[in-house]
């Protein structure tokens, strides 16, 4: 069977207390791929290699993801946005065919962020978004309860480098 090879570059960030979500949704989505049958994930540094080379900085909207999946050969990118705009918080993720470049999922949420149940709400949804992104990509249909997510205050954390996720691409049978 023919695999279609997916470059998959980190969650950007904006807003340090978001930078847990970050590394549980890069983490997650990650480990799904691993485990999945028709994926094999290949190591983040190759596709940094492959960006810089391609002088492009970071995925950041879909004709950069388009321009870095020609790069690395891929035949679709998987990015995606993280912010905290002081009390709004909003998640985007996004998979772009680099052939015709046209976007194959692209689901977002945000949420006025004044109390402890409207984190809440945002951190079900964004797993919610990460898992519809491995359902679509593996046909695998997961529940809610296996990927939790909590946003942390940006008290509890220290360097938002030190919690980075990894870059990854993956290989995926269409």
């Amino acid at each position: 069977a023919q695999k279609t090879k997916i470059a998959f570059d980190q969650i950007q960030v904006e807003g340090e207390a978001l930078a847990q979500t970050q590394t549980a949704l890069g983490n997650y989505l990650t480990g799904e791929l691993k485990r999945a049958k028709n994926v094999a994930l290949v190591s983040g540094n190759e596709l940094a290699e492959i960006l810089k080379q391609g002088s492009v900085q970071a995925i950041t909207d879909k004709d950069a993801a388009v321009a870095a999946g020609k790069l690395a050969k891929a035949g679709a990118v998987v990015w995606g946005r993280l912010a905290d705009a002081g009390q709004k918080l909003s998640f985007r993720l996004m998979m772009a065919d680099v052939k015709s470049g046209k976007l194959l999922f692209s689901k977002s949420f945000s949420i006025e962020a004044a109390s402890e149940g409207a984190r809440r709400e945002f951190e079900k949804n964004v797993a919610s978004i990460a898992q519809d992104l491995v359902a679509t990509v593996t046909g695998a249909n997961r529940g809610l309860a296996e990927l939790r997510i909590t946003v942390a205050g940006a008290a509890n954390v220290t360097s938002m480098d030190a919690m980075s996720t990894p870059d990854v691409y993956a290989t995926v049978q269409v």
